[in-house]
């Protein structure tokens, strides 16, 4: 059985689709529009602030804040950090993936998606790769989770 829906197919698309062609206000603007008469008024007496906020957040951050979570999302990766983290110099490659236990295949996948995003950095000397967590990157996605969470504006990428 399907959920009721609240609101029409079109108001859905006009929530979800956030132009960043446009101001906040025409954003706001377009979405009323949709609306019933009983929410329109609802909203413009009392969530006007909230809705403006939320358009923003859609309009700067939360994208960039969602790929650096996603990269984090994951055990083996999680893992990786807490290890380099640890470390006071930077890790070999070797002794990376001997102490995760996973084939190379999987362990490079995971660092290309850290390094990806800033998170984890590597370097070479004559025939080894090391590797070194950027306290600073993880530090800002720390950063932008809590000001998003706190109320306070995202930073934009």
């Amino acid at each position: 059985m399907q959920s009721p829906r609240l609101f029409s197919q079109e108001v859905q698309e006009k929530c979800f689709t956030i132009d960043t062609g446009t101001t906040i206000s025409e954003q706001v603007a377009k979405l009323l529009e949709g609306l019933g008469r009983g929410c329109r008024e609802l909203i413009e007496s009392s969530y006007m602030n909230t809705l403006r906020e939320l358009i923003e957040l859609q309009l700067h951050g939360l994208e960039d804040l969602a790929r650096d979570l996603e990269a984090l999302a994951n055990p083996q990766r999680i893992r990786i950090i807490a290890l380099l983290a640890r470390s006071r110099k930077p890790l070999p490659l070797c002794l990376l993936a001997a102490m995760l236990s996973i084939d190379r295949r999987s362990l490079f996948h995971h660092l290309r998606i850290l390094r990806e995003r800033g998170i984890v950095e590597e370097h070479k000397d004559g025939k080894f790769v090391f590797l070194r967590l950027n306290e600073d990157s993880l530090e800002r996605v720390i950063r932008k989770l809590m000001n998003l969470l706190s109320g306070d504006e995202v930073q934009r990428p």
